[in-house]
């Protein structure tokens, strides 16, 4: 709207010089002095300058938008680690009652060695939330649903354990392998990260390696340059 304001002003005084009269054969716009290739850089300068201003409002509103995305899935980060630390909680106090509770437990102690490593790893490298996150989400889903498991079986123990000494055995190697599994999706998680983090610094290395490279290159030249 500000270059079609500049523009349309700047037309409008064109007209008025080229059309007006002081009375001689000489045009006003001669007598002036106007220059019309000052004007057309005058109107280009306008023109391009708000274009400038367009693109900086686009990158301010990227910025910004960027920014809040990021706070958004912290704070969803946040949650989500609460969440697991909770029901892991939940798990070490329900499987003191039952005999596979010491290795259920075990496999608790290493879920939660690996959610404090990925909270260390996403410290370090915060542009890894974005492989993180999801699967931590899912994680924290699946623990709610073994940890609901673990409650029905610490509730009903009495009754379980009145079940033939196979079919009890059956039900808690079930849950024990439910819990080695989220060990394994927590580790993999922790794997995704630290596997992103170590292709980024490599890529860096890299990037600073042919930067040196250029550098050294540059300075032979320049001091073969000084020896002439």
């Amino acid at each position: 709207m500000k270059a079609k304001f500049y523009l349309s002003a700047v037309l409008i005084a064109t007209h008025s010089l080229l059309t007006s009269s002081s009375g001689g054969s000489t045009p006003s716009w001669q007598q002036e002095n106007v220059s019309f290739p000052m004007m057309n850089l005058e109107i280009r300068h306008t023109m391009e300058e708000n274009g400038r201003q367009k693109e900086m409002k686009n990158k301010q509103a990227l910025n910004l938008s960027t920014e809040n995305q990021n706070k958004k899935q912290w704070a969803k980060l946040r949650e989500t680690t609460v969440k697991i630390q909770d029901r892991l909680r939940f798990v070490d106090f329900a499987m003191q009652s039952i005999p596979t509770g010491y290795a259920i437990t075990q496999e608790a102690a290493r879920i939660r060695n690996n959610e404090l490593l990925i909270i260390e790893e996403l410290q370090t490298a915060p542009y890894a939330l974005i492989v993180a996150l999801p699967g931590q989400i899912q994680f924290a889903d699946d623990l709610q649903m073994v940890v609901r498991l673990l409650a029905g079986i610490v509730v009903s123990y009495g009754a379980i354990n009145q079940m033939e000494k196979a079919e009890r055995k059956v039900l808690l190697d079930y849950a024990l392998e439910e819990v080695k599994r989220l060990e394994s999706e927590s580790y993999y998680t922790l794997f995704l990260i630290r596997e992103l983090r170590r292709k980024i610094e490599y890529k860096k290395a890299l990037l600073e390696y042919y930067v040196n490279r250029d550098r050294q290159v540059v300075q032979s030249i320049i001091n073969g340059i000084n020896t002439f």
